[in-house]
């Protein structure tokens, strides 16, 4: 009998694509592959429906950190991949199976197997009787009790061609599609909470996503722009290769504060950074605009308002986050790890000349009026002309 550790992972939408199935996994192999070369880049093999990674005891903590945040991932396990016999599987079901309980506690199990081998001998159901049979026979007279219907102990056991994997653990990943699948995209990142969340939520659709940044150093120095790029750093590390680029911002409030009415302000920053962003989001080749925009979360993210700066731009404007709670938005930025780095004190620049009532219902034709007393183009096209593109892996 010969008996090794393996991870198995699953995928749900994956197996929805089709003819297109192929590529969508090659992409997922290629994302895990890549993360895992911080664990000694073990093997990364596929199988109709499943993708096996070779397991090295002492990489176990990494790797399972590595598989929950993958994009495309729907559960994984640990697994003792061995000999597909019955008597192996018996002999490794009930090792396994010993692992996961106490062996004193009475408890309600099943097991489930899946042939994505079917040539092999006995059908699914013939075997799950095998060798729960096994089980009950090699444990403590009447602690066992099998239970299909959300039992509290689940031995799951895989056929392959050549081979067979048992597991009593699975452990959820994030779901949605591999990275890049989907397109590329640019998020308006600010350094709150909200807006890596959004970047993540597109990322988890499979976009990759690149950043764009209005930072005012004049009036608040540097600690902004370096707290966005460690943001945007994390985000890199989840999605691979990126960019981020920043635009200076501080002329353009300058303007719009000598020049315009107040209580506008805010809406018109807003309106200037949307038509920005189309156009550097062109030069990267990005399908849409992603913003962190939660309905009704600041005074600025009215339904008014928010359709006052849609007006600016052709391009598609992405929100994953309008609808969400805050304490959603939280959960999940503590879950990719940019919760801590978003609590920082940085001010963004929107925080700059803040008016002492902000407009929540901005009419479109009184914004318009504002920007006829500023040289639109030529402020954009310097702010343009001046932004830095880093590239991020």
């Amino acid at each position: 009998m010969t008996e090794d550790g393996m991870w198995i992972v699953r995928y749900s939408e994956i197996a929805l694509k089709g003819g297109n199935r192929s590529s969508f996994e090659m992409a997922l192999v290629r994302d895990l592959q890549r993360h895992l070369k911080s664990c000694g880049a073990p093997k990364v093999t596929r199988t109709r429906g499943r993708i096996w990674i070779d397991d090295d005891p002492q990489q176990r903590d990494a790797v399972r950190l590595i598989l929950r945040l993958v994009p495309g991932v729907h559960n994984y396990s640990l697994a003792r991949k061995c000999d597909s016999d019955v008597e192996t599987l018996k002999t490794v079901s009930l090792a396994c199976f010993r692992e996961a309980w106490d062996g004193k506690t009475p408890i309600t199990f099943r097991v489930t197997t899946k042939r994505s081998d079917k040539r092999y001998p006995m059908k699914s159901q013939e075997l799950n009787m095998a060798l729960g049979g096994h089980l009950i026979a090699n444990s403590p007279e009447a602690l066992l009790t099998v239970k299909l219907s959300k039992p509290e102990l689940s031995l799951g056991v895989e056929i392959q061609a050549g081979f067979a994997a048992v597991h009593s653990i699975v452990e959820p990943g994030v779901g949605g599609l591999p990275v890049g699948t989907a397109g590329e995209v640019m998020c308006m990142l600010s350094g709150g909470i909200d807006s890596p969340v959004a970047a993540w939520q597109m990322i988890r659709r499979g976009c990759r996503v690149h950043h764009i940044f209005f930072e005012n150093r004049t009036f608040l120095g540097r600690g902004a722009f370096d707290k966005v790029e460690r943001l945007s750093e994390r985000l890199a590390y989840l999605q691979g290769a990126s960019t981020l680029t920043a635009v200076p911002f501080s002329d353009i409030q300058v303007a719009i504060r000598d020049n315009c009415t107040p209580k506008n302000r805010v809406v018109l920053y807003r309106r200037f950074m949307y038509r920005i962003a189309e156009v550097i989001m062109q030069k990267h080749n990005c399908l849409g605009l992603v913003t962190g925009e939660n309905l009704g979360q600041v005074a600025s993210q009215t339904l008014e308002n928010l359709r006052a700066v849609d007006t600016t731009v052709d391009a598609c404007v992405h929100r994953p986050l309008l609808c969400m709670d805050k304490n959603e938005i939280i959960r999940m930025a503590e879950k990719i790890g940019t919760f801590e780095t978003s609590i920082e004190e940085a001010p963004d620049c929107c925080s700059v000349f803040m008016p002492k009532r902000v407009a929540t219902r901005a009419r479109i034709r009184d914004l318009e009026h504002d920007e006829t007393k500023l040289d639109v183009a030529a402020l954009e096209a310097k702010a343009i002309e001046m932004a830095q593109c880093i590239e991020l892996s």
